[in-house]
This record gives structure tokens, C-alpha cells and sequence, in this order.
């Protein structure tokens, strides 16, 4: 692979390889050793060589002044940060912050030739992890990237996949892959690896093997999170369809949640509620942008189960319970919009708004 030219964009060069500097001087570079200068703003054209201990800030500052940037030091050992969640987040960061200043790394990582279009490696870690019942956060730390990151990555998977949810997207990506962490090419689909049909991911089986008519995914009315944990221990999960139904039933439940479970935000008996369905998604969004700094809506839903008082609500970050009066997760309590949320879910307020 040619070293580009400063003429097509900033370049980053991690880590360097073997006559790397000759190349880059060939290619027209100019080559130094110190900080870029303060004037003049563009640096096209120069290449810094910069040590391990960079930040990603001062690197894509350099890159966004149209400079190119080799890394050199104690972490120029493949791509620096694969063992270290600390590095992998720059790094993620970094390599992201790249590609929108219009640079390429160099030299050009070996492409994962069976990936489906528009997926890299990493992406497969995440969905892999997700597959095998991760939240996002601990499936971010497993691929060694930024929570940020690992969403903008799923995003990519959705469209990639021809997805429109998350769910969607790693059912589907475990249907190409024989499952997560296979390592193996994609069958041709609908096929397992001798080419037989095979049930997708979630479906029933018949006594000789075929696939039955059960569902291909978790459906969307059920929380994927409390679904599997209901399964792993034997015991049924009792999924609504909507607030009507909910309410309909002396023991049902409304379950605001995000992180695709990894986020129990409120919990409320649908006895209590005056609000609409539309609503209660509203507030669940907006309970994201309060919760966390990079919300992602399409990771929260709100979920209407049959679970008793006092029972407790599976998920991430402690799960939540339901109480007569219903239960806000103590981050939000202690961010001072309990009152708030409830007011919205009593249909005394309109809307909680976002952060």
C-alpha cells in the first residue's frame, strides 16, 4: 500500500512500520520531530512525530489542522490499547475523529473480507457480546472502545444490517455468523454450515431439527434483558402489549428502560398511570439525555409485564422494583426530577423535557 499523499488528507501513521519515514518523504511529506507551530493554522503537508503518551485531543488537533501524525513510544505496539480499556477509548476515539477530518489511517488494516459491507471487526466484537447477553456498556469494554464509541457503531450495524433495532441487528448478525464469536464466514442465509436450512436465532425446533414456526427474534413488546433471565431460570415471563392491557390486568406493570436493558430508569404499576403510551415513550427518551452523556434513543423502550408488588425488576445498573407508588432509579432521584417523572406519568405535566 502506497503512503499517501498530503494531497489526500491527514494521515495516521499507527504504528509506524518498517520505512515508514522514507515513504512518507517520498510521498511528500515533511517530516519533524517537535510540536506543530501555532502559525499557520494548516499544516498540510507536515507529518509529526508524536510519542506514545499524546492525547486524543492534541492528536485529532493535529490531524484537523490537515497535519499527519506518526505515534511513537511505549504503545506503538498494534494499534496501542488492544489489552487496555483506558487506551482503547482514546484510540476508538481517535480513529473515529478521523475519518470526519477526512484522514486514513496507514498502513491500511488487512480488511475483514466476510464481513458484511460496511462492518469492521471491532463492530463484530460488540455484536457478539450482545448476542451472548451483554449490556452495551459491558460490550463496549469487551471490544475495548468508548460507550460513546460503541454506539455510533451500532448505529452503523443497523443501517448495515438492514436493522431497525438494535435486537434486530444482533439476531441477524448472529444468523451470518453461526453465532457470536464463531470466527467463521457467513452461511448463505437461511443455511447452517452444510448448507441445510436452519431455525434463526430464538426459534423453536421440531423433533427432527427443522425449524418451526416460533419466533426468529425476542418480539418488540418484550424486554430482551428479563426474557433471557426468565429463560435461563426456568420461569415464565408474562409480557404485555400495551398500556390498555396493562391496566387491564390487577398486576401490570410499566417498565421504563434504556441501554437496551442496561438502564432501569422507573418502574410504575399501570394502575397509577393517567398518562398516554406516547407519553410514557417521550419521558423514557428524555430520561436517557438526563441519565447519560451520549443518550441513544433508539436503546430505550418502555415494556408493560405482569410482575407483583414488591418483586424485583431485572436489568442493568441494580435492576428496579415495583412499589405501590411506583420506583425512580436513585440517580434520578438525587438529579431532582422524581417529582417530575411522576408528574408526567399522573398526566399532570405534559412532558419531562431533556436535559
Amino acid at each position: 500500500m502506497p503512503f499517501p499523499r498530503p494531497s489526500e488528507g491527514p494521515v495516521l501513521v499507527a504504528p509506524p512500520a518498517p520505512g515508514w519515514l522514507r515513504s512518507a518523504r517520498t510521498a511528500g511529506w515533511r517530516v519533524r520531530r517537535s510540536p506543530l507551530p501555532p502559525h499557520p493554522w494548516r499544516q498540510v503537508g507536515t507529518l509529526v512525530v508524536a510519542s506514545g503518551t499524546w492525547s486524543a485531543g492534541a492528536i485529532v488537533l493535529a490531524l484537523s489542522r490537515g497535519a499527519g501524525v506518526a505515534i511513537e513510544g511505549p504503545d506503538d505496539d498494534a494499534a496501542a490499547g488492544r489489552d487496555d480499556p483506558a487506551e482503547g477509548d482514546r484510540w476508538a476515539d481517535v480513529l473515529d475523529d478521523l475519518g470526519r477530518v477526512g484522514g486514513r489511517v496507514w498502513p491500511r488494516p488487512a480488511p475483514d473480507s466476510w464481513l458484511p459491507a460496511g462492518l469492521d471487526a471491532t463492530t463484530g466484537t460488540l455484536l457478539d457480546a450482545l448476542a451472548r447477553g451483554r449490556f452495551v456498556g459491558e460490550a463496549a469494554r469487551s471490544a475495548h472502545v468508548s460507550l460513546r464509541t460503541a454506539h455510533r457503531r451500532l448505529r452503523v450495524a443497523r443501517d448495515a444490517l438492514g436493522a431497525a433495532t438494535t435486537a434486530e441487528a444482533v439476531a441477524r448478525w448472529s444468523r451470518r455468523t453461526d453465532g457470536p464469536g464463531s470466527g467463521r464466514a457467513p452461511a448463505a442465509a437461511g443455511a447452517g454450515a452444510g448448507g441445510r436450512a436452519r431455525p434463526e436465532a430464538g426459534a423453536g425446533s421440531t423433533a427432527a431439527g427443522e425449524p418451526d414456526a416460533g419466533r426468529a427474534v425476542v418480539p418488540a413488546h418484550e424486554s430482551a434483558v428479563r426474557r433471557l433471565a426468565a429463560d435461563a431460570a426456568g420461569r415464565p415471563y408474562r409480557a404485555l402489549r400495551t398500556l390498555v392491557e396493562a391496566q387491564a390486568a390487577d398486576d401490570g406493570v410499566v417498565v421504563l428502560e434504556g441501554d437496551l436493558g442496561g438502564q432501569i430508569y422507573a418502574v410504575f404499576p399501570s394502575s397509577v398511570v393517567r398518562c398516554s403510551e406516547q407519553v410514557l415513550r417521550e419521558l423514557v427518551r428524555d430520561l436517557d439525555a438526563h441519565a447519560r452523556p451520549f443518550p441513544d434513543g433508539d436503546a430505550t423502550d418502555v415494556y408493560f409485564e405482569r410482575h407483583r408488588l414488591g418483586e424485583a425488576i431485572a436489568g442493568g445498573a441494580g435492576g428496579g422494583v415495583v412499589l405501590p407508588g411506583g420506583w425512580v432509579q436513585d440517580e434520578l432521584v438525587q438529579a431532582g426530577i422524581e417529582a417530575a417523572i411522576v408528574d408526567v406519568v399522573m398526566g399532570r405535566r405534559a412532558r419531562l423535557g431533556p436535559a
